[in-house]
């Protein structure tokens, strides 16, 4: 890897150029082609796939222990090496055929079996730099909490710096992912976040600061029904949904050689009475969608209700729509699939 500025080229690693008796031979000619210049600066950007260096959750426990063999045994790892083990426990040295990495693997180890059996993991790398293998920065972590007696699951991930924009897909260029359901006989719910941060402009690796606090994009879902008859009524229901989506998915949206793209496309809904609201890509909009069944309110006035409302908060423009005693089932009055996802339906 180079580091690239003006008509120039340094080789990724400093502190071995600053170690050789020729400093000349560390700095590369001035008549080098920019164009290789621009290779050697995105030779992180082009990977495909993304973060971590190594998939996650390629092991197993067995009796007690972390077992890393899985995944110590695939094309892009060289070498794992063992620095420190206990029962759940494993910390050790990974070499992939372009980088070393630490990896923290900690995990419940009441059972035997994979990792998606397990009731709690955490698998973490970050770089480790070495003499000759140039600078690196970052962390990719993902941590679960899981609860299957309770159909609970709690899923974490973060990606910083040069462990996020090892990828070619700007979805999975991440920087906070957070996935939580929760389901039993009478009751569904959903959360799902996820940003992205924005890299300096012409950022070059190793020179600047490799990723910011500067969120430029983000997607949130919430979403809920609920059952709220007597035990064993599945005819009385309420149902709650709530979409954000804003900005742009990706690292940079000013970086010469940034990845990025829009996470609101731009489109638009109409209410019946003729109210609209539009957008373009990038802005800040949301939904709200509830809906009740007829009879959950007691007594003969007991009627179905269903409210959304669309916002467009970059313009200061929004709509709404509100209606009783509806035919079931009490799906949304308007929706936007490009830019909110999937509709949702009344159960």
């Amino acid at each position: 890897m180079y580091y690239c500025r003006g008509d120039s080229c340094r080789p990724g690693h400093v502190l071995a150029a600053r170690r050789s008796r020729d400093w000349g031979d560390a700095i590369m000619s001035k008549r080098i082609a920019w164009g290789a210049c621009i290779l050697g600066g995105l030779s992180l950007a082009g990977v495909a796939g993304a973060a971590p260096p190594v998939a996650y959750d390629d092991w197993t426990v067995s009796a007690g222990n972390i077992d890393s063999t899985t995944s110590c045994g695939g094309a892009s790892v060289v070498s794992c090496r063992t620095l420190a083990a206990d029962t759940g426990f494993l910390y050790e040295e990974v070499k992939t055929t372009d980088y070393t990495y630490l990896r923290l693997i900690l995990a419940d180890s009441d059972t035997d079996g994979a990792p998606t059996t397990r009731k709690f993991t955490t698998e973490t790398y970050i770089p480790f730099a070495t003499e000759g293998s140039g600078i690196r920065q970052g962390i990719a972590s993902k941590q679960v909490i899981r609860d299957p007696a309770n159909n609970f699951e709690l899923t974490a991930e973060v990606q910083k710096a040069d462990l996020r924009v090892n990828t070619s897909i700007a979805s999975e260029a991440f920087s906070v992912r957070l996935a939580q359901t929760l389901s039993d006989a009478e009751m569904n719910s959903g959360f799902n976040y996820e940003n992205f941060t924005q890299y300096p402009p012409w950022y070059q690796p190793g020179l600047t600061a490799p990723d910011s606090n500067t969120v430029m994009g983000e997607r949130l879902d919430i979403t809920q029904d609920v059952l709220v008859g007597d035990p064993g009524d599945t005819t009385k229901k309420q149902v709650f949904d709530a979409r954000k989506r804003r900005g742009y998915e990706g690292y940079s949206p000013s970086a010469w050689w940034g990845l990025l793209d829009p996470i609101t496309q731009a489109g638009g809904v109409t209410f019946a009475d003729g109210t609209s609201v539009s957008w373009v890509d990038g802005e800040d909009v949301a939904t709200v969608w509830f809906a009740q069944s007829d009879n959950v309110n007691p007594g003969a006035s007991g009627v179905s209700v269903a409210f959304q409302r669309v916002d467009n908060n970059s313009s200061a423009t929004s709509g709404q729509d509100v209606g009783f005693d509806l035919a079931q089932p009490l799906n949304p009055f308007v929706w936007d699939a490009t830019t909110f996802g999937t509709e949702p339906v009344f159960p």
